[in-house]
């Protein structure tokens, strides 16, 4: 007991963060009081920074749920179809997913009269974000490829590179030596990230953070709701969505950051294997594999999984 106590210390100590010294203590979330499952099972969710989600089932089928008139997904009778689906990816207005071979699939629209976000190359990639107006993916040779109707977006850094993360409007990736490089639109700082050496890349809506090497988050951006001060202590999961973020420590608890209004900053009592936080919302898959959504606005649909 008393070496779980010592460990759980150290890993929320203020003093362990080797950054800002005035990095808050931990906000530990409070349980989940409406939970909303869905029936199926899935292995990964992804909460779009918009109005749906997608999940990938272990026969790699997606279903999407969510607001239809947002068009970000297929209605919920038609999900993308077949099985045999590697990776998906979410967006704003549109969603892509990888095939068998590698290929990029995407579907959704918006507003805009050159929906060139959903024309992929025909090239084979291995990783997939997708922005507001803009998708990119990592190919099987670890270089960066973006499609959008906007140069913004499509000047990618060159290089080799082992994740891929894309906000709102810009996208940033990790080299094969954990050094972050940015792209896009530059509104608040967004394409100056923190120097040094990186394992993990989450995005917010107009804000990023990383995970570093030994555990500490640093955050980037637009620091409305205090999105840019993380906890400190050493962590080793991390997600982010469009106002806040949570992050579980080798203890496994869990502290969040930033809107700490929003319903969302919850945390169900159960295990669970991923988490994605998206607007205003999340979803998490449970150790059944079971889906469970909380916050948002019910009525969008988007909290309310298949």
């Amino acid at each position: 007991m008393i070496l779980i106590l010592l460990a759980i210390m150290t890993a929320c100590s203020p003093a362990d963060s080797g950054r800002d010294s005035s990095a808050p203590d931990c906000t530990p979330p409070v349980p989940v009081d409406e939970l909303r499952w869905g029936s199926r099972s899935f292995v990964r969710v992804e909460a779009a920074i918009g109005y749906h989600s997608c999940a990938l089932d272990a026969d790699g089928a997606i279903a999407c749920w969510g607001s239809y008139d947002q068009a970000g997904m297929y209605p919920v009778t038609e999900n993308p179809p077949g099985q045999g689906w590697r990776d998906l990816a979410v967006g704003y207005h549109h969603s892509c997913a990888l095939d068998a071979k590698g290929q990029v699939h995407c579907w959704g629209s918006s507003d805009e009269p050159d929906e060139a976000w959903l024309d992929a190359p025909e090239e084979t990639f291995v990783q997939l974000a997708l922005g507001r107006y803009f998708s990119c993916g990592l190919t099987t040779d670890a270089e960066i490829r973006c499609w959008s109707p906007y140069n913004t977006y499509t000047d990618t850094p060159t290089g080799s590179f082992t994740q891929l993360m894309a906000a709102d409007f810009f996208a940033c990736a990790l080299d094969t030596q954990g050094a972050i490089s940015c792209w896009g639109s530059d509104l608040e700082g967004q394409l100056h990230p923190p120097e040094g050496a990186y394992t993990k890349l989450s995005r917010g809506m107009q804000f990023a953070c990383a995970l570093d090497t030994d555990g500490h988050i640093a955050c980037w951006g637009v620091d409305a709701n205090d999105q840019l001060h993380p906890p400190a202590g050493r962590f080793e999961r991390m997600e982010t969505g469009a106002f806040y973020g949570c992050a579980q420590n080798a203890a496994g608890e869990h502290c969040c950051w930033g809107e700490i209004r929003s319903d969302a900053i919850q945390i169900p009592d159960e295990p669970f294997t991923d988490h994605s936080i998206g607007y205003g919302y999340a979803c998490a898959v449970v150790d059944d594999g079971h889906v469970g959504c909380w916050g948002g606005m019910v009525t969008q649909g988007q909290s309310t999984p298949p």
